[in-house]
């Protein structure tokens, strides 16, 4: 028989879409459930000592480094959000971090935390970790103000008996600035100076998880986590995609089997096992990139998976015969088993149509037409 490009053999009736996304979601939801059985009641609990110890070793960077602090039942959380417990953290971190080595305990040269790229080779500012670079640098003083006009700047330097300003002190708030856009001066808010220490404090903990000695122990602790994950979601994906449609035949998954849907070539006969395997590398391959270091969070993970899940249904509501990203791989389709006769081949078919037409005629021994 002869078909068209988008044909398919008479007996052959693709699954309703509207039920087969039912039973997607089924089967993604059993998917999680076997997932998360193996994450946290297998691997969790496997690395629970590996991932224990990098734990601690970032907590005690970040309560050493004044940006989190821990409180009566030993729990290491960011500072309490307020201007008074934003600026405390702050310039503990930039003066007083420096002298201590987190690692070791010890006290190191603040330049061990400071590195700069430029055309690819490190430089240390010299007044880094002072209070004159503090003040430029974090606080962002924008001028001395010699006339005692109020700048942009929230801040200012302190002065002396003779009103000389003090460079080796830190700044003090301004009860007020001159704002550039409205041409004259105006009162800064208490939530003004909340939400200006908010964004050093942010940018203190950027600082902080991007030094070295931090990433030497955050990394292998998150890839920890990744491959717990991975390792999951494989397990799961396994045996929901790949070793529930060998048990079942005719590539039915859990949500296949109670719909009564199956697998069937492009074309509509009986489909390979190997075809499993091809529908599978899509899954394997997305499972490999959690692994990857820009995966870092179960909700990134859970990210990637909703993504696959909707470019697999745009193909699957746009393909003439309804086939997802997995199906495209393998050359498969999703059929309705219940309300389909499926063969092996063409030949089969039209041996089946002949006679359930009544072409087929009885032939004497010789092979003639009696």
């Amino acid at each position: 028989m002869v078909m068209g490009k988008y044909t398919l053999p008479r007996h052959t009736n693709l699954a309703p879409i509207g039920l087969r996304i039912v039973s997607a979601i089924v089967d993604i939801a059993i998917a999680l459930a076997v997932g998360l059985v193996f994450l946290y009641g297998v691997f969790r609990f496997a690395f629970s000592a590996i991932t224990e110890k990098y734990q601690n070793q970032i907590q005690t960077f970040q309560v050493e480094s004044h940006l989190w602090v821990r409180d009566v039942n030993g729990e290491v959380n960011q500072v309490p959000r307020g201007i008074e417990s934003y600026q405390n953290a702050v310039e503990g971190f930039y003066l007083r971090y420096m002298a201590g080595n987190p690692l070791e305990g010890e006290a190191v040269s603040p330049y061990a935390y400071r590195e700069l790229n430029v055309d690819g080779k490190a430089v240390m500012p010299k007044d880094y970790y002072t209070v004159e670079f503090f003040n430029r640098e974090v606080l962002g003083i924008t001028q001395e103000d010699p006339e005692g006009e109020v700048s942009e700047s929230y801040f200012t330097y302190k002065r002396d008996a003779e009103g000389n300003y003090l460079k080796n002190e830190i700044a003090i708030r301004r009860s007020e600035r001159y704002d550039s856009s409205v041409g004259h001066k105006v009162e800064i808010t208490d939530e003004a100076f909340l939400s200006n220490y908010e964004y050093i404090y942010v940018g203190a903990n950027y600082y902080l998880t991007d030094q070295s000695f931090y990433q030497n122990v955050s990394l292998p602790y998150k890839f920890v986590l990744q491959s717990e994950i991975a390792l999951s979601t494989f397990i799961a994906g396994s045996i929901c995609y790949l070793l529930m449609p060998f048990i079942f035949k005719n590539g039915q998954t859990l949500g296949k089997k109670i719909f009564g849907f199956g697998l069937a070539t492009y074309d509509g006969y009986k489909f390979h096992d190997f075809q499993l395997l091809l529908r599978f590398v899509p899954f394997f391959i997305v499972t490999v990139a959690l692994l990857a270091p820009i995966w870092t969070s179960i909700i990134m993970s859970v990210g990637i998976f909703v993504a696959i899940f909707l470019i697999s249904f745009a193909l699957m509501m746009a393909s003439p015969k309804k086939s997802a990203l997995h199906d495209f791989a393998a050359r498969t389709i999703v059929i309705d088993y219940k309300n389909s006769v499926l063969f092996e081949n063409e030949i089969e078919e039209e041996a089946y149509i002949l006679n359930e037409d009544g072409l087929n005629k009885p032939t004497n021994e010789d092979g003639r037409d009696y």
